[in-house]
């Protein structure tokens, strides 16, 4: 049987409340899951008055979470990596293509999308590899012509 605690604390479980409101609110405008329980903590935990130092710690987390999806902040984890493992395999990844500025960098990213993952900011940095576009598009191109004779 689990033992349930009597002594919780009639304000943390208005906090868990006013979080678990919001978040479902949030999920039904479209946000994801995940994204939607940060933001409704973020959201509560800033709006209260007095904080702990347990809530404070919460909320630099969420915050730290945010930034580290910004497009700028994949970028340079990326490129200003000290491990040279990862170094030597962006490099194959570019091919003869040099590391594209941060400006060329964004226009490859999707229109309207905020968020970015390490994976996402690869796969842009594929797109810089010229010489695999080409194998890629004649490739394409021989399939496509071979349907045509066929």
């Amino acid at each position: 049987m689990k033992k349930v605690n009597t002594k919780t604390n009639g304000r943390v479980n208005e906090t868990n409340a006013k979080i678990k409101a919001l978040t479902i609110q949030l999920i039904e405008q479209g946000e994801t899951k995940g994204k939607a329980k940060k933001l409704a903590t973020l959201k509560v935990l800033q709006s209260k008055k007095v904080k702990t130092e347990f809530e404070r710690q919460r909320i630099i987390n969420i915050l730290i979470f945010f930034e580290s999806r910004t497009l700028s902040q994949v970028y340079k984890t990326i490129t200003k990596t000290e491990n040279k493992a990862i170094q030597v395999e962006v490099s194959a990844m570019l091919g003869k293509s040099q590391m594209p500025s941060f400006s060329l960098f964004k226009q490859k990213a999707k229109d309207g999308k905020t968020e970015f993952t390490v994976w996402d900011g690869l796969q842009m940095l594929r797109k810089f590899n010229k010489v695999e576009q080409a194998k890629k598009r004649v490739i394409r191109q021989n399939k496509a012509q071979a349907l045509k004779v066929a």
